[in-house]
């Protein structure tokens, strides 16, 4: 069966996500510079990564493999967003609509029921610029495109593995020691976010599903003192600040040893570094976890409910210019 038939059955018929199904599952990680530093970009900022792991299993047609994604995403951080991207657009590479999660969003361009689409950052009153929605969709997705994101310490040690979706800059550490991030969804969907994907294939035709099961709230927290916010002030942060040291010199960030917010790496600075320095002691920063599980409590699209377009956001399939022609996995 053909992308395109595919599409067009997805639009007229009614949507069912299998219950026995355990569906995708959404992965959220610091970002940063390296593995060193996997929390704080080079200036300085939180960085947090959204990974995608759609559940390839569910898809039985070995003859033509994988599924695309659709994902519409609440997140709702404690400080600005300075920015919000897709991590991969060769890979999540269509703006799809989806149902408005906050209420600031505005009218999208890219569906025609004016519902908000692609990616925004905005918010209101406490939370201004402080959110991001997010309604993304993906080409065909196989196994070769997840990576392996390690360990997920909030589950146990079992290791996970997703496909970068969205990148968020906040904050440099300097200003708030802490960073969180909450997933979130629109209210029809049990204020969960949203994943949508194949979830089966009957030997002439595929069933899809949205997976309405992703909510929860990450934060990580350093030391005034841990230049690469790695759990400990140690001698090499020691090392990286006393090489900056300059009372009178501006423009220094977290990376570069001010941890007071003043931009400058100064005596004040030392001071709080050497309040925290221990050589042997670690704590945690905090890295993230993994969201997911078996689609359940009314979540899923059933019975005689009827999906909207936007809600489904046509599959996450990618439109070729304005002719709705479905570009054919690659």
């Amino acid at each position: 069966m053909s992308w395109k038939s595919f599409l067009t059955a997805g639009l007229l018929c009614v949507l069912a996500s299998p219950l026995f199904a355990a569906g995708p599952s959404v992965t959220i990680r610091p970002g940063g510079e390296g593995a060193t530093s996997n929390h704080l970009n080079a200036a300085g900022q939180w960085v947090w990564n959204v990974y995608i792991n759609p559940d390839l299993s569910l898809n039985t047609n070995g003859a033509d493999p994988g599924t695309p994604v659709a994902a519409e995403f609440g997140l709702r951080f404690n400080d600005t967003v300075t920015s919000a991207v897709v991590s991969n657009a060769a890979i999540f590479d269509t703006l799809n609509p989806g149902k408005s999660i906050f209420g600031w969003e505005v009218p999208g361009t890219c569906n025609a029921n004016g519902n908000p689409c692609g990616i925004a950052i905005g918010g209101t009153g406490v939370n201004l610029n402080k959110e991001v929605f997010a309604a993304v969709g993906s080409r065909n997705l196989v196994a070769a495109d997840r990576v392996n994101l390690g360990p997920d310490l909030i589950a146990g040690g079992a290791n996970q593995f997703g496909i970068p979706f969205l990148t968020i800059t906040t904050v440099n550490a300097n200003v708030d020691l802490t960073s969180s991030i909450q997933v979130l969804g629109a209210t029809a969907y049990g204020s969960k976010a949203r994943v949508a994907q194949i979830t089966g294939w009957n030997g002439t035709a595929y069933t899809t599903g949205a997976f309405d099961s992703f909510a929860g709230t990450f934060s990580s927290t350093v030391k005034q003192g841990d230049i690469d916010a790695n759990g400990g002030v140690t001698f090499t942060d020691y090392s990286v600040f006393a090489s900056n040291y300059s009372p009178s010199a501006t423009g220094k960030v977290w990376k570069t040893g001010d941890f007071s917010g003043d931009g400058k790496a100064d005596f004040t600075d030392y001071s709080l570094l050497a309040g925290n320095y221990s050589p042997t002691a670690s704590y945690v920063v905090g890295n993230g976890g993994t969201l997911g599980g078996p689609v359940g409590g009314g979540s899923s699209l059933g019975g005689g409910a009827v999906p909207e377009p936007a809600s489904v956001a046509l599959l996450g399939l990618a439109l070729v210019g304005g002719l709705g022609i479905i570009r054919r996995k690659r």
